[in-house]
């Protein structure tokens, strides 16, 4: 797992990365995962079913090793999936059946089926961060924004709030830019939290286990 967490912390632009990358990756491996089986199964079985039933097998498991590499180069994790035993039935059917029992299969089906929900959530959260680094910066970028009429009929410069409110005056922008800097603060703990329930996930719906040496 991921150290401490910090604003000027290596880890936490890593988790923040990680975050960014987790949510259309999850989105893609889901999405071809389970296509390719409906379509596996879909098709006429000896022509092209088969076929494409054993390249899901294939696929869902480089998916799910692709997840726990990603986990490892952002997030700290020091995991590996095992490789499965291999189980050899007999003739055509005994095929099908391999593909449609293999377990990696639908581990990463149900993972990335759950990541589908929890991606997002996990994303929202990393906005957080960006938005109080913005909040944290503003009194630096205020000066390029262009001046806007305001409901008070003069000349602003600066962000508006949901009432229509301008923070160009320094009080405003000072509290502005406090509030900022204790979301950087706080979010990197939000952050970790999240990373533990993916990191609980990978263990308990992968089949993921941490490394002996």
């Amino acid at each position: 797992m991921t150290s401490k967490p910090g604003i000027f912390r290596s880890a936490t632009w890593a988790a923040l990365l990680y975050i960014l990358i987790d949510l259309p990756w999850a989105i893609l491996a889901f999405t071809v995962i389970f296509t390719l089986l409906w379509v596996g199964i879909g098709l006429p079985v000896i022509y092209l079913g088969i076929p494409i039933l054993m390249l899901t097998v294939l696929i869902a498991r480089g998916a799910a090793h692709a997840q726990v590499g990603l986990g490892a180069a952002l997030a700290g994790w020091d995991l590996h999936i095992a490789k499965p035993a291999a189980v050899k039935r007999p003739g055509l059917w005994g095929v099908l059946l391999t593909a449609l029992t293999d377990t990696p299969m639908w581990r990463a089906i149900a993972y990335f089926a759950i990541k589908l929900f929890w991606a997002p959530l996990a994303l929202g959260v990393s906005a957080f961060f960006y938005a109080g680094l913005g909040m944290a910066t503003y009194p630096a970028w205020r000066q390029f924004l262009p001046a806007e009429l305001g409901a008070d009929g003069q000349m602003h410069r600066g962000a508006s709030l949901w009432n229509g409110t301008f923070i160009d005056t320094w009080p405003a922008i000072g509290v502005y830019a406090l509030i900022g800097v204790v979301l950087m603060v706080v979010i990197p703990y939000l952050m970790r939290a999240v990373l533990r329930v993916d990191y609980a996930l990978a263990k308990s719906v992968l089949g993921a286990t941490e490394r002996t040496s």
